[in-house]
C-alpha cells in the first residue's frame, strides 16, 4: 500500500492576507472578501494548474511548483505578483516570501471524508519566517531562491529576464532592521511594457496611501510607507531609462503599430 505522500523539489510561496482576522462574522465586508478571495485563487489555480499547486489555511495562501524548471519559477513569480496587485487593488494587502527546496504533500481520505491536502518542508518554514518578520506590503525572494535560481554571479543577467522582480536594498523587518535582497512588484496580466508598469505601480501607490491613512497607529502606517517608498523608487528607475526604453518611446511605437 503506497502512502499518500508526494515528494517534490521546487519553489514555495507563503502569503499572509492582512486585515482578514479583524473582520467579524457580522461585518458585511467579510462575505464580499471571501467570494473575491476564492474567485481569485480559483483564477490563478486554473491558469497555472500545470506547474502550480495552491493550498489554503484560513487567511494564508501556500503556492508550490511541481518542479524546479524555468517555467515553474516564472509561473510562481507571475502568480504572486498578480495576487499582490489584485489584493492591493481590493484594499486587502498581503505580504509573503518565495523560497526553494524539498517539500512533501500529504493527501488522504479517512472513512470517505476528504481531508484537505497539507504541505510540509524546509522551504515552507523558511518562507514563513521571512513573511512573519516583514514590515511592509510585499513579497520578497528568499536567499535560497537566489542561490538556487539566480546564482551569485548571474543575478544581474538573470534579472533582465524577469520584469516582475526588482532589487530592494532595504527590505524592512519588524525589528527595524533591513535585508538586502529581491522582491516582486505588483503587476497585472499584461503589464510588461514600461508605460503600463509605471501606471500599475502608480495605482498601487495610491491604494497603499489610502490604506496608510486608515491604519490605526504609526507602527501600522510605517508598514505601508515602507512599500510606498520602494515602489516610488522603482517607478523613478523605470521612468529614467534610456530613450530607447522609455515609456514615451514605447507608447509611440505602440501607436505606430496600430496606425
Amino acid at each position: 500500500m503506497s502512502l499518500p505522500i508526494l515528494k517534490k523539489r521546487g519553489y514555495v510561496a507563503v502569503i499572509d492576507v492582512l486585515g482578514f482576522s479583524e473582520l467579524s462574522i457580522e461585518d458585511d465586508r467579510i462575505v464580499d472578501f471571501i467570494v473575491r478571495f476564492y474567485n481569485l485563487i480559483r483564477e490563478v489555480s486554473d491558469r497555472y494548474q500545470k506547474n502550480l499547486k495552491i493550498f489554503l489555511a484560513s487567511d494564508t495562501i501556500f503556492l508550490a511548483t511541481e518542479d524546479s524548471s524555468e517555467e515553474s519559477f516564472k509561473d510562481i513569480v507571475y502568480a504572486c505578483s498578480y495576487l499582490l496587485f489584485k489584493y492591493i487593488r481590493w484594499e486587502f494587502p498581503i505580504k509573503g516570501c518565495i523560497s526553494y527546496g524539498d517539500y512533501i504533500i500529504y493527501n488522504e481520505s479517512f472513512e470517505d471524508k476528504i481531508v484537505p491536502p497539507s504541505i510540509y518542508g524546509k522551504p515552507i518554514i523558511d518562507a514563513h519566517r521571512y513573511e512573519e518578520n516583514l514590515n511592509w506590503i510585499g513579497i520578497m525572494i528568499s536567499p535560497k531562491v537566489i542561490e538556487a535560481y539566480f546564482g551569485i554571479f548571474d543575478i544581474e543577467l538573470r534579472l533582465k529576464e524577469h520584469v516582475r522582480i526588482k532589487k530592494c536594498h532595504k527590505i524592512p523587518l519588524k525589528d527595524d532592521t533591513f535585508i538586502d535582497g529581491l522582491a516582486l512588484i505588483p503587476l497585472g496580466d499584461h503589464d510588461n511594457a514600461s508605460l503600463f508598469i509605471i501606471l500599475t505601480i502608480d495605482g498601487s501607490i495610491k491604494n497603499l496611501y489610502g490604506l496608510k491613512l486608515l491604519a490605526k497607529n504609526q507602527k501600522d502606517q510605517q508598514k505601508y510607507e515602507n512599500t510606498i517608498q520602494w515602489l516610488q523608487e522603482i517607478k523613478n528607475q523605470i521612468s529614467s531609462q534610456p530613450p530607447a526604453q522609455s515609456p514615451d518611446w514605447e507608447l509611440k511605437n505602440l501607436f505606430n503599430a496600430h496606425a
